[in-house]
């Protein structure tokens, strides 16, 4: 018994997958004008098909209205989130609103429990109803901490520039989960 219980401690703390999975897409800081995003997996349903998510918009430089979170121009955002309880609608002079939803998991069989491995996509890019061919550059923080699960992310090659930006999510389910399973 105290074997086992260390072994599955020492696995816990050596398990990298239970600590916050951090990925930044996109412009860095150095671009004045952009948008930021910022993306965070509430939870995991492998047997619906649900990766709940949270977006939250931040504009910065001509983006936004100086050292308020206010917008200075209207933008729509255009996400691959369903049942989004906000339309993307980002108007002059407010707060952009958060916007949650789901993603669809795909390419993954419940019944490989505990091998069972889903993937999902999030796109992001915003336009100017105004001027479609203005670029608006954005930085994306992706963060993907679910208990008993790997989370990780990748840019998908074919989004991959500063107005558009596609993340492949792929979720699995951690060490431990697999070592009690």
């Amino acid at each position: 018994f105290f074997a086992a219980f260390f072994f599955v401690l020492s696995a816990y703390k050596s398990d990298s997958t239970q600590r916050t999975s951090a990925f930044t897409f996109g412009v860095d800081d150095k671009e004045v004008n952009r948008m930021d995003v910022t993306a965070t997996l509430l939870s995991a349903d492998p047997i619906k098909g649900d990766l709940p998510i949270r977006v939250v918009t931040e504009p910065k430089g001509n983006f936004g209205i100086k050292d308020t979170p206010r917008m200075s121009q209207d933008l729509t955002f255009v996400t691959g989130i369903e049942g989004a309880k906000s339309d993307g609608t980002l108007a002059k002079g407010k707060v952009p609103p958060t916007i949650d939803g789901t993603l669809g998991l795909y390419n993954g069989r419940v019944n490989d429990y505990p091998f069972d491995k889903h993937e999902a996509d999030l796109y992001l890019y915003f336009i100017n109803p105004k001027n479609e061919e203005q670029s608006i550059p954005m930085s994306v923080e992706f963060n993907g901490a679910i208990p008993g699960f790997n989370v990780d992310a990748d840019i998908i090659k074919e989004f991959d520039d500063i107005d558009n930006i596609g993340i492949k999510v792929t979720i699995s389910r951690s060490i431990i989960t697999k070592i009690f399973a």
